[in-house]
């Protein structure tokens, strides 16, 4: 394991910290690191501070990894990809909420009529 300067690790930080590869940098540093303060903060994370988190994080994670476990952990993790399940159209999540919704009207008729 390569042993970094601060200044070098400063240096690493500003041409590693890549907003689009936070999940999987994220991913490494959960393994190296499991019981890291960062790590809730990350799961808070929104796009204001996401920078800022992902900045600390790589910064952290240089104390333990070198730059090219990094790099090559972002190349064996998926990319940011939208989840199938949320590719859904509009049409069809219509459809699938009308079908609960008649499901839930058809139990609370069957409620009703069961009570008298």
């Amino acid at each position: 394991m390569t042993k970094y300067t601060i200044a070098e690790r400063q240096e690493l930080k500003r041409e590693l910290a890549d907003v689009k590869y936070f999940e999987q940098d994220l991913q490494l540093f959960a393994k190296v690191y499991p019981h890291h303060v960062i790590n809730d903060e990350c799961k808070r994370a929104n796009k204001v501070n996401k920078a800022a988190l992902h900045s600390r994080m790589i910064y952290v994670l240089l104390t333990r990894t070198t730059k090219e476990e990094i790099i090559t952990n972002r190349k064996n993790g998926k990319t940011n990809e939208v989840p199938s399940h949320f590719t859904e159209s509009a049409h069809n999540i219509k459809s699938r909420i009308l079908m609960c919704m008649s499901g839930w009207k058809q139990k609370m008729a069957n409620l009703i009529s069961g009570c008298k």
